[in-house]
């Protein structure tokens, strides 16, 4: 695969710092740039990455097909999380069926939150699912591929400077397309930590 970056259309960017436990060993740390969550999410990666038969044969001919593959076995595999959630200084506690933070509103092939969130703006997406069942789920993806999520019954879309999603028992937890088990997991932002390199980005710096 070829890749076109344009160092001279570079963009500064947020990068997600994440402070977590993990089901064996001391309290870990970890970034992101596009996204995270837990949920049907984080089982599909896994399933994802760590892939059958049936699915290696669609990764290498058809992407967008292994992809709501995975996503639809997780959905009919999944069961609903119960989570005690702080959104800064609000604080509820959830039964998920999916959360997603964003610094991108990009996840997944065609799956695209309907949330404005920009690399620069200091800010976390957070959106999530609750008590969904598979037909629900199933809806929310359907919803996904058109990059539709808001303004539905069960579905939450807000945005914080700082996240905390505590689940009762470690749970996967995905990062960027990696999977941990974790637990008492807290998300802030970096601001403008780093550049972004691409072409097609537009850089203040470069209309000064």
């Amino acid at each position: 695969m070829h890749v076109r970056l344009d160092a001279q259309t570079s963009r500064i960017s947020d990068v997600a710092h994440v402070v977590f436990k993990q089901e064996t060993g001391p309290i870990i740390q970890r970034i992101f740039i596009v996204n995270s969550g837990l949920g049907v999410t984080a089982a599909a990666n896994y399933r994802f990455n760590n892939a059958g038969f049936v699915l290696k044969i669609l990764k290498r001919y058809w992407t967008d097909g292994a992809i709501l593959w995975v996503a639809l076995r997780s959905i009919l595999a999944s069961s609903n999380l119960p989570v005690h959630l702080i959104r800064d200084n609000a604080e509820l506690d959830v039964v998920l069926s999916n959360l997603a933070v964003l610094k991108n509103p990009h996840v997944s092939g065609n799956f695209k939150y309907d949330q404005r969130i920009e690399p620069d703006d200091g800010l976390l997406g957070l959106n999530y699912c609750e008590k969904m069942n598979a037909l629900e789920l199933v809806h929310t993806l359907f919803d996904l591929s058109k990059g539709v999520f808001s303004g539905y019954p069960q579905r939450v879309s807000l945005t914080a400077k700082r996240i905390e999603i505590r689940p009762e028992q470690y749970t996967p937890f995905e990062m960027d397309g990696e999977v941990l088990l974790a637990k008492d997991i807290c998300i802030d932002v970096l601001p403008g930590a780093i550049h972004l390199l691409g072409h097609g980005y537009s850089s203040p710096l470069n209309n000064a």
